[in-house]
């Protein structure tokens, strides 16, 4: 418990690395008496773990050895009791696909885990959805995501993005504090897939609209959390919109408030966000350079870019 509390702080996190490795030493001790009283107990430590270690890429592998083995348990334990240990199978599944997508050899792998998660998750939000819907949704982002890679996979990544966000609106009715958020990630998500055909376009935009006014209305409450968000908004409908002469004014607009925002943000934390600045200034620049009378200003902007990508490459070459 005090693990769990110390992880969500940069802080603490090597305090709470070695709570976690504690707690999981005696655990498991206790499950070679006891294993049908202490696995969960084991399992859930493994999950907690994996999830700390997840987060550097010197804990990758660990990790992964982590969630397997809480994976292990948990699908033995639903055996017995699947109405109790059926959700953390698909937990640990959606947390063991999290880590597997980053890497291009694991994507068939988490892919699967992803589809064994969202079955056992669509089946219990049949019988408690006000419990399990969120899970849902976060599952069919999580693999509209993974699929949205590949051109094969378009109808069922659109197909999942739109399940997501019908469930995160009707949510959101609810409790907008919670869920308004997670409709603006997936209106976002949703019209980045669709602005790549011409057909999808003029949906699209009307999506970034949407999760545009929704990131304008959570920065003005904490700004410091979804002020990037804002900025990430602001130039993604700028990219479709600069596709036409009639949507130019608009989209450079969008690039300088991104811009704006993005080099703030930059101030106080330049190795995260020195490389979005770098990608508007070079957007902007493309928009400008279309026009004679601003190629001194395209010119800048392109060597601002060149100058922070330069910095970033020394750093991660």
């Amino acid at each position: 418990n005090l693990a769990n509390l110390l992880s969500k702080s940069s802080a603490d996190r090597e305090e709470a690395e070695d709570l976690y490795r504690e707690a999981l030493k005696l655990r498991r001790e206790l499950a070679k008496e006891s294993p049908p009283v202490y696995s969960p107990y084991v399992a859930l430590t493994c999950n907690n773990l994996a999830n700390l270690l997840s987060k550097s890429s010197a804990g990758r592998k660990e990790a992964e050895d982590l969630y397997r083995e809480a994976l292990d348990l948990y699908r033995k334990l639903a055996n017995e009791n699947p109405s109790v240990y059926s959700p953390y199978v698909a937990m640990t599944c959606n947390n063991l696909a999290n880590l597997l997508s980053k890497s291009s050899a694991d994507r068939e792998e988490a892919k699967d885990l992803y589809r064994e998660a969202l079955k056992l998750r669509r089946e219990l939000a049949r019988e408690n959805p006000s419990v399990y819907d969120q899970y849902v949704a976060g599952t069919c982002n999580n693999l509209a995501n993974l699929l949205s890679e590949s051109s094969a996979d378009r109808k069922e990544t659109e197909d999942l993005y739109r399940e997501a966000l019908k469930l995160y609106r009707k949510l959101a009715k609810e409790n907008p504090s919670v869920y308004g958020p997670n409709v603006a990630v997936t209106c976002n998500n949703l019209a980045l897939f669709l602005s790549k055909s011409s057909a999808g376009r003029k949906e699209a935009e009307d999506l970034y609209r949407e999760a545009l006014k929704l990131r304008r209305e959570l920065a003005k409450e904490n700004p410091s959390v979804y002020g990037s968000d804002v900025a990430m908004t602001c130039n993604n409908l700028a990219n479709l919109l600069s596709k036409s002469s009639a949507g130019r004014k608009e989209a450079e607009d969008l690039y300088r408030k991104a811009l704006k925002l993005r080099r703030e943000l930059a101030k106080e934390n330049p190795s995260v966000y020195g490389s979005d600045v770098a990608m508007t200034c070079n957007n902007l620049a493309a928009l400008l350079s279309d026009s004679s009378t601003d190629r001194e200003e395209a010119e800048d902007l392109y060597r601002e870019a060149l100058k922070l990508r330069r910095e970033l490459a020394k750093e991660n070459p």
